[in-house]
């Protein structure tokens, strides 16, 4: 009904179930297909995505039980396991569209900004950072290779979206393990200033290179490097000796040398 151009008002009604979680067989939810309806004007289209984004943001953190327990259900079921199911999502299913749905980069731009807007809004409004956007992109493999090999194109830029749209996004803690998306960051082996999506063959700069890599986390929280890992109870210097090339490691001693001195 989303990407047949229904009102605000039928899509209020639809909202108020389950359905708004709802995968199709490409993958989307609901809110993605206002990405493709040509009978909806941006008004509307932002209207229909507020409806559901701030549905799905109540649920899952709109107070400090469902922080506790419903979100660390709805996050950590998808990201221990690389596949999530048609009636889990995480927010990173909710804030990118999926490469499956076809429309113009303006469109998939527009939807983006929305949503960060309503990520925004929500902080705002309930006087919290609550949502761990960032580690939770992280852990979905964002900034990183999918397998040997093969780098997932959109996953380089994708860090740098959240980062550029969401500000706090870099201070927020995981649910579950306290984390900061520092932590996360060095846990799953970003590189510092990102990946290159593809070589042009003559080991020159090519199209979408750099980004999204630890250089940006840090920039983001400086005094992140200063934190502690609440699991392995490291430094992010320390952390990184064992996740991390030494380009890492070096960039990181140079944010926080004392860090070293506090270990020996």
């Amino acid at each position: 009904s989303y990407s047949r151009g229904c009102g605000y008002s039928q899509a209020a009604e639809v909202g108020a179930t389950e359905a708004d979680c709802c995968k199709d067989e490409n993958r989307a939810l609901p809110i993605h297909l206002t990405c493709i309806s040509r009978e909806r004007d941006e008004l509307e289209s932002y209207q229909i995505r507020e409806l559901l984004m701030n549905r799905f943001l109540e649920r899952n953190y709109g107070n400090s039980d469902a922080d506790a327990d419903g979100d660390s259900t709805t996050l950590n079921q998808n990201h221990h396991d690389a596949t999530t199911t048609t009636t889990t999502t995480s927010i990173v299913d909710w804030f990118f569209v999926p490469t499956t749905i076809h429309c113009t980069k303006d469109r998939k731009t527009n939807y983006l900004q929305d949503v960060a807007s309503i990520i925004n809004s929500f902080h705002k409004r309930t006087n919290s950072n609550c949502i761990p956007l960032l580690s939770a992109a992280i852990r979905a493999g964002a900034g990183t290779k999918a397998k040997a090999g093969v780098v997932v194109h959109r996953n380089s830029k994708n860090l740098q979206r959240i980062l550029d749209n969401v500000p706090n996004s870099a201070s927020v803690r995981d649910v579950a393990t306290k984390r900061l998306p520092l932590h996360n960051a060095i846990v799953h082996s970003l590189t510092w200033s990102g990946f290159k999506s593809e070589s042009d063959g003559n080991g020159g700069k090519s199209e979408g290179e750099g980004g999204g890599g630890l250089m940006d986390v840090v920039a983001a929280n400086p005094l992140a490097v200063e934190e502690v890992d609440c699991v392995t109870l490291l430094r992010p210097p320390i952390l990184a000796a064992v996740n991390c090339d030494l380009d890492c490691i070096y960039e990181l001693m140079r944010c926080h040398p004392l860090s070293i001195s506090i270990v020996y």
